[in-house]
This record gives C-alpha cells, sequence and structure tokens, in this order.
C-alpha cells in the first residue's frame, strides 16, 4: 500500500509510526564537528562548531579572540565547551556526538573527566555532562571521506576565517596608530 492509502485507512497506524520513527529520530545523536585556528603574527584566535544531526547541518558558529595564540590546546577545548553548551541548551535530551581533529584535547577531556566535580570550575565543567561522547577524527581528509570529512571542513575553514577577519582588523589598527 502507498503512503497516503495507508493514513486513509489506518490512522491509528500511522499515527504509531510517526511515534516510533520520531523515538528513532530521538535516539540519532547530534554529531557535532569542532575545530579551532591561530594566527600567531597578531595573536588572533578563533573557535567553531557545526551541529549536524542525520546528515543535516542544523547551526553553524564561530568566534574570535584576540591574544590566544599561545595555547591552540585551549582554543580547541573552548570550542568543544561552546559546541557542548550550545547542544544542551537546544537539545537537551539528544545524545551528542563531539568530533575534533586534536588528540591532546581528547587527552585533556578524558583526564578532567576523572576529576571529581568540584575540583571542574565553570569552564571546564561540559565534560562532565550526560549524554556528550568526545570522538577524534582525522583532520584535513579528503572530501570524497565522507560526511563527517567534510564537516570537519567546514569547521575548520570558520575558524580560519574568523580568526583571519579578526587578524586583518588588530593589522589595521596597528597601521592606523602608526
Amino acid at each position: 500500500m502507498e503512503w497516503k492509502e495507508l493514513m486513509a485507512h489506518h490512522k491509528k497506524n500511522c499515527i504509531n509510526i510517526l511515534r516510533s520513527a520520531l523515538k528513532v529520530f530521538r535516539k540519532e545523536p547530534l554529531k557535532i564537528y569542532t575545530d579551532a585556528s591561530c594566527i600567531s603574527q597578531t595573536g588572533s584566535g578563533a573557535i567553531a562548531f557545526v551541529v549536524t544531526r542525520k546528515e543535516v547541518i542544523l547551526h553553524q558558529h564561530s568566534q574570535s579572540f584576540e591574544g590566544t595564540h599561545k595555547s591552540s590546546l585551549k582554543l580547541e577545548l573552548l570550542a568543544i565547551s561552546a559546541a557542548v553548551k550550545y547542544a544542551e541548551k537546544h537539545y537537551k535530551k539528544v545524545p551528542k556526538e563531539i568530533y575534533t581533529d586534536n588528540q591532546h584535547a581528547i587527552d585533556k577531556i578524558e583526564k578532567l573527566k576523572k576529576l571529581k566535580p568540584c575540583s571542574l570550575n565553570k569552564k571546564t565543567m561540559f565534560v562532565k555532562v550526560p549524554g556528550v561522547e568526545y570522538i577524534k577524527i582525522q583532520g584535513h581528509q579528503r572530501l570524497s571521506n565522507g560526511f563527517g570529512a567534510q564537516m570537519n571542513r567546514i569547521a575548520d575553514k570558520l575558524a580560519h576565517t574568523a580568526a583571519k577577519k579578526h587578524s586583518k582588523k588588530i593589522l589595521k589598527k596597528k597601521e592606523e596608530t602608526k
């Protein structure tokens, strides 16, 4: 039977089918791809994340910072933290997978997870959020390597573009003050 016929003849069955599909969709995790970028010449840095679900982009975010080039790990953790905070605010009951191309960030998160919650501050508390899995993804992959590679590239591009834009502003201000 076709979908329209099924709906016309079996409304209760349709509602049950839709409820079942919705349950499956709710269990489908958010996949969030994070990245950070630094421009050492000006000390500009930026973070970015891309939120997806079932291979559909739901949200993109990038943000730049000044004076952060000394710690790319700090920026990577900041990107992950911002992504988790966003996901918790907008998709509280949905499982989350956070993808990063920085193994040091994942190692740091694993160390933080072992700490007691009272020893974590507001910036590092994100690691204790239930239902979040942190996954290493290979950076700078070929786009033909699939959806994850494409999303990692988008996060990388967003972070790099934000850092570059901020760096140009800093250089322009320096030239104006000369």
